[in-house]
């Protein structure tokens, strides 16, 4: 039996995140006022990212219906709007407006949101 083939959005999620990575990696920062209200949006997004696991394994036996506890109550796609929240807490701690890779991590963000809204519908 071979394996079954990829969901295409799968696969554009993995480029996504590759192109993220490399672009986050080039980023420069500093220690400065910007770079700590950054670091909160994204101790942020990853709370909730924590909370849709949580709520996921807070009822086993629950695990035929569909979440609809915990923050799942409030977002039906928490896990999406947590990376969302953390890429945009990552383009806060490089702000530069000058810089040819914060402007290129600016079109990834509104690219990223494009393609999850994409995934929704």
């Amino acid at each position: 039996m071979g394996s079954p083939e990829p969901k295409p959005m799968i696969i554009v999620f993995s480029i996504l995140f590759i192109i993220s990575c490399i672009l986050m990696w080039f980023i420069s920062y500093s220690i400065n006022f910007t770079f700590w209200i950054g670091f909160v949006v994204i101790i942020f997004g990853e709370m909730i990212y924590s909370l849709g696991f949580f709520a996921m394994r807070e009822n086993t036996e629950k695990k035929k219906t569909v979440v609809d506890w915990g923050i799942y109550k409030i977002s039906r796609h928490s896990h999406i709007l947590a990376g969302i929240i953390c890429v945009f807490g990552v383009i806060v701690i490089g702000w530069n407006p000058d810089s040819i890779i914060y402007i290129i991590l600016w079109v990834y963000f509104i690219v990223y949101i494009w393609v999850c809204l994409i995934r929704q519908s």
